[in-house]
């Protein structure tokens, strides 16, 4: 008490298995055979009873330090369980869309450009309430397209929409 804290929590869901029902209650993991026909149903149950520990978490946090600033982060977006079909391929640059949020005690958000990515969040918050003026880094996100390769293809960002660097 009486001192600046960093505190970080790694919280890994709505990632599978999927223990939660919507409100709270357990369920029963899926099985391998049984995880591609539910996931949908299965993730947004989790998702919103994660959604509501969080939200709670969020104002118990302002409650007890109006002064905290809070970053909420995602290590990646929407992902289907069966990742190598034609569908991954087709929607995969919605992975490198991760939730990056951050809440100022100020709230002014005035200093965060329209393009956010989770490289130039600390660099933000580090310039506006340390003076330290990081100038931001490109964001580029990287993404396995071919599952077979073990190459990564950058991924650009141009107006809050992903763009493939290459083909």
């Amino acid at each position: 008490r009486g001192k600046p804290n960093f505190v970080f929590a790694h919280v890994p869901t709505p990632h599978r298995p999927f223990v939660f029902r919507a409100d709270g209650s357990a369920r029963m993991a899926e099985t391998e055979a049984e995880a591609p026909r539910i996931f949908n149903e299965a993730y947004i149950e989790q998702l919103k009873y994660i959604n509501t520990l969080v939200l709670d978490t969020v104002r118990a946090v302002r409650d007890r330090a109006p002064d905290a600033i809070i970053v909420l982060q995602g290590d990646h977006g929407p992902r289907h369980p069966n990742s190598m079909s034609f569908e991954f391929r087709a929607h995969a640059l919605d992975f490198v869309g991760a939730l990056n949020t951050v809440c100022f005690p100020d709230g002014d958000y005035s200093g965060i450009p329209e393009t956010f990515t989770h490289v130039n969040t600390f660099r933000v918050i580090f310039s506006k309430y340390f003076g330290t003026d990081l100038e931001p880094l490109h964001d580029t996100s990287y993404l396995r397209m071919d599952p077979a390769s073990d190459f990564l293809e950058p991924v650009t960002w141009e107006n809050g929409v992903a763009i493939r660097t290459t083909e």
